[in-house]
Formats: C-alpha cells, structure tokens, sequence
C-alpha cells in the first residue's frame, strides 16, 4: 500500500528512530504499533473521521547501503538462485 525505500544506509542507521527498538542489524522486521501506520491514519481521519484504519503491517528490511519499508498486508518472498537467497530465508525467519 506504502512504501519507501532508500536512506539510511548501515552507517546512518543508529539515527532512525527503530534503532533502539532492536532493528540494529541486516535481515527484516515487523514493526509491531508502527508510529508511520499511525500517522498514515490520522491523516485519513481529517477528511473520514469514521476511519479505522487499513489492516496493513509496517515491514522494515535493512541492506547494506539502504533500508526498505512498506505498509502492507503481507509480503511474498521469491528467491531466484542468487547470492541474496540466504539473507530473504534468514529475514522471513526473524519475522
């Protein structure tokens, strides 16, 4: 539904905000009363104040030079046989 991807790479990534809870390292996360998924329906309330917000998840995953987050229901991993294989089992894993 959303998405961002981009900054912070590894360098900068004890300045965002998930740091201290714990997304300290490569691999992916769920984050669990994501403030984005608040402020996303705060801002839907001012035009339908009946909103009860979507039923979407905030995922986090962390690279090297870049970080991935997006709102969603659900994600689905597909692997090709590249080097990347192991880092998406090991994510889905610490999910």
């Amino acid at each position: 539904m959303l998405s961002r991807f981009g900054y912070p790479n590894d360098e900068a990534l004890a300045g965002h905000p998930l740091y201290a809870a714990g997304m300290n390292t490569y691999g992916g996360y769920e984050v669990i009363g994501s403030d984005w998924k608040l402020e996303v329906d705060q801002q839907n309330r001012v035009a339908f104040p009946d909103w009860h917000g979507w039923p979407v998840r905030h995922f986090a995953f962390v690279f090297h030079d870049s970080m991935f987050e997006c709102l969603a229901e659900n994600y689905i991993v597909r692997s090709s046989s590249g080097p990347d294989d192991e880092f998406f089992r090991t994510a889905i894993s610490e999910m």
